[in-house]
């Protein structure tokens, strides 16, 4: 008898459970269901209001949608149709999209609180503005470079509040008018983007790619990684500084595919640029983006590129991303290639304005190898590049001395500085005489260059 009276009150226990699961049911069904047929119901779209307001507070930003409908199988989710989003300091528009489908967490939606678990944008047009101040249109109001470091993490927390979010056939305009030599703009097509976040973890896994029409054809450039909070900062003596780290770090793998150069340097380097600067970038390297002192730095690591025919490897620095004046390293090292070859893809005056006149003048040619030698500048008005390092040269020829004497089977090691170039270990003829352990230096003086054989 006793057993019957616990297996009857278990019972009654799983059937009240059932019930109350079962009126839950019942009552998100028939709120949803009025909320999905308010506005025949009683002239008031309720759904999208209720939509859009949470919205709004989550991203701070003004949101106009054209219909939303909510949908309950197979997982409860809203559909956002003909997307805008506003720059927060003025009606101009950052994001339309066709359609957003975001799936939604159950409890929160109980307590009226839309909270994301997957998010689907389709068709989306990003637009990028920095305007003459320096301040981009995806930050959020503040007058101060903290405020925007806050601006950019609480958009990332956002985003983050998401497990998995993917992008597709997407379009990111870039404009920047914060450049003192004129407005630039960049237009990418076929953005696909993905990222997962797996749960317990504080690092999404991201993979993207993008594509650039430009004056000489398709570019196509790939990220795949992960993105996790920023590492606390190192102090000078090695150990860490103490203060929290902010914002968030990006660690994964480029890959570039036919990136025109002249493209890039138009939109990234200072005008004009350099009718010899031509060629396809074709690029493998790792690379980690993190917090600098001012906006976001910039490592490529283990990098193999081929400019054109011209095959390199090295590593590379930038400095300031989102900031008016970037700066830039690359360190490299290349196999032989002509010099006829090097200097119509590689602008000469990089070393100095002098040197296509030298080189044009003294009938230069050969063969060039890169040991070690670093490309640095910044994006700056006028020509702020140069180019240092060691580089071997054989195979060489050139008219040199007023008699215009000629140089052949030239081999040497030059040694690029900054205003002079230094030759050493030269073997080859000069006219009638043969050359062994011969130096010289090129000055590029205001007057012009001199040579000291």
């Amino acid at each position: 008898m006793p057993r019957g009276i616990v297996g009857n009150t278990e019972g009654g226990g799983v059937s009240r459970f059932r019930l109350g699961l079962l009126i839950a049911l019942s009552l998100v069904i028939l709120g949803s269901t009025f909320l999905a047929f308010s506005r025949e119901l009683t002239g008031e779209d309720y759904l999208k209001d209720f939509v859009l307001e949470q919205l709004e507070e989550g991203l701070g930003r003004k949101i106009d949608v054209h219909r939303v409908r909510f949908v309950l199988f197979p997982s409860i989710r809203a559909e956002l149709f003909n997307i805008t989003i506003h720059d927060p300091q003025s009606e101009q528009e950052v994001l339309t999209a066709k359609r957003v489908d975001l799936v939604l967490r159950l409890w929160p939606l109980l307590k009226k609180k839309i909270v994301g678990k997957r998010l689907l944008i389709d068709e989306p047009t990003l637009t990028l503005r920095r305007n003459e101040g320096g301040r981009w249109n995806i930050f959020d109001k503040g007058d101060d470079q903290t405020e925007t470091d806050l601006g950019t993490m609480n958009v990332m927390a956002r985003a983050f509040r998401i497990t998995e979010a993917n992008i597709e056939n997407g379009t990111i305009t870039v404009v920047d008018a914060a450049r003192p030599d004129g407005i630039r703009s960049i237009k990418l097509e076929h953005v696909k983007f993905g990222l997962v976040i797996r749960p317990g973890q504080e690092l999404g896994e991201v993979h993207a790619s993008v594509s650039h029409q430009g004056t000489q054809g398709v570019s196509v450039v790939s990220l795949n990684g992960v993105v996790k909070p920023a590492d606390a900062p190192v102090s000078l003596t090695g150990e860490a500084a103490g203060t929290s780290s902010s914002g968030y770090q990006f660690e994964g793998q480029i890959d570039a595919a036919d990136l025109k150069i002249r493209d890039a340097a138009d939109f990234l380097g200072p005008r004009p640029v350099s009718d010899q600067l031509q060629g396809a970038l074709n690029l493998k390297s790792l690379v980690r983006v993190m917090p600098g002192v001012a906006g976001y730095d910039m490592v490529l690591s283990e990098m193999t590129a081929r400019l054109s025919d011209i095959a390199l490897t090295g590593h590379a620095n930038l400095a300031g991303l989102l900031t008016p004046q970037p700066t830039f390293s690359i360190t490299f090292s290349s196999a032989p290639v002509a010099v006829r070859k090097l200097v119509t893809t590689i602008p000469p005056d990089w070393i100095s304005p002098q040197l296509p006149a030298l080189l044009e003048d003294h009938q230069v040619d050969g063969k060039v190898q890169a040991v070690h030698a670093t490309l640095s500048g910044s994006t700056t008005t006028g020509p702020q590049v140069s180019t240092t390092g060691e580089f071997n040269v054989r195979d060489g020829q050139a008219v040199i001395g007023r008699d215009r004497t000629p140089v052949r089977d030239l081999a040497a090691v030059v040694m690029v500085e900054t205003g002079r170039v230094r030759i050493t270990k030269m073997i080859g003829t000069y006219g009638a005489m043969r050359l062994t352990d011969g130096k010289a230096d090129v000055s590029f003086l205001e007057k012009g260059p001199t040579l000291a054989l």
